[in-house]
């Protein structure tokens, strides 16, 4: 059973129970001697027991049996096969697999093997895994489990060591509820900024908070990842882009509303109040509704419903004899 993964520190709990066999020459008997007595229970530490280490351990709880195990008993037979089952916790170390966060899944590998004996005196030969108990894994679903033999010296075959694989998929529906989804909505908030009528004075908060709360999301994720990781989760990638997009949002509002408090005396540039005219028309007249066939006759459109009580700057020169002077009218288009 998977007692926790830690993907910030890369360690991985596991409670396990092992089952060790192996032939004993100097314990055997011959039954029909002894009252028919084929089995028989010995205490561990009284017996030869082989010494079982973890290869990858994250502490320094690496044995599989320790002192304290004193209770443990090995069963024998009389043909001298020996046979120990126990239980321990294990704290491996498991590189994560983050890039696509929450829905990542690992493979974690528990390398097991012997010490204290030279090549070829003890030959580690894994059987069988049985993983119809898991148990609960909390935020974790364990998939396939499998035991292989794996040769710790590449082409020395007494060297085999046995490899436990574990699959580790994430349960995203506490993430996708708290996390993924609020971002997914505060992303479609963020368009109604420009809903907001400018005589409110909620545009530019408005703009900001939805800025602000881009930035504890993006806060709350990296407090769940490690700080070093060889990949980047797309889910980072996401909240970047939409980061620099709040933040380009928040810079046109701000320019916007400028442009909305700026008093009515100041001159419109003849070059902006005609690229605003062109682009406005671009994809239709505003007039009529229609494209328009030219643009000369929408200039004469817009000339022909200039009125006296327009609130927009126009500038004109206006010649009488030889005394030139600029004079301002103000004017106002009227859309029929």
């Amino acid at each position: 059973m998977v007692e926790g993964f830690n993907i910030l520190e890369g360690v991985l709990g596991t409670h396990l129970t092992f089952t060790l066999q192996w032939t004993d020459e100097f314990i055997r008997w011959v039954s029909e001697e002894y009252d028919n007595i084929t089995v028989i229970n010995l205490p561990h530490l009284d017996v030869w027991v082989p010494q079982m280490v973890l290869l990858n351990p994250s502490s320094d709880n690496f044995g599989f049996l320790i002192k304290e195990k004193d209770m443990l008993l090995v069963q024998y037979t009389s043909e001298g096969f020996a046979s120990l089952t126990f239980a321990t916790y294990f704290e491996s170390t498991c590189q994560p697999s983050l890039r696509q966060y929450p829905f990542d899944s690992h493979t974690c590998h528990l390398n097991i093997s012997h010490v204290g004996y030279s090549i070829g005196e003890v030959i580690s030969v894994p059987l069988h895994v049985y993983d119809k108990r898991k148990g609960d894994s909390g935020p974790w679903d364990v998939g396939a489990v499998e035991l292989t033999a794996n040769l710790l010296i590449p082409g020395v075959a007494a060297s085999r060591y046995a490899e436990l694989s574990m699959q580790l998929s994430r349960r995203p529906s506490v993430l996708l509820l708290n996390l993924i989804f609020p971002i997914f909505i505060q992303m479609i908030m963020n368009v109604f900024v420009f809903y907001l009528p400018a005589e409110c004075g909620e545009k530019a908060s408005y703009s900001i908070t939805v800025f602000l709360a881009v930035e504890i999301f993006m806060t709350i994720i990296m407090d769940q990842l490690p700080p070093s990781s060889s990949e980047t989760p797309f889910l980072n990638v996401i909240l970047f882009m939409h980061l620099i997009n709040t933040a380009v949002l928040c810079a046109m509002t701000t320019v916007s509303l400028l442009f909305y408090h700026r008093s009515n005396t100041i001159i419109i540039p003849e070059r902006l109040r005609r690229f605003t005219i062109r682009m406005s028309l671009r994809h239709g007249d505003i007039l009529t509704g229609q494209p328009p066939e030219n643009m000369s006759q929408m200039t004469e459109r817009v000339n022909r419903d200039i009125t006296e009580t327009d609130d927009i700057t126009h500038h004109a020169a206006v010649s009488a004899g030889n005394d030139r002077r600029r004079v301002f009218l103000t004017w106002q288009s009227q859309f029929k």
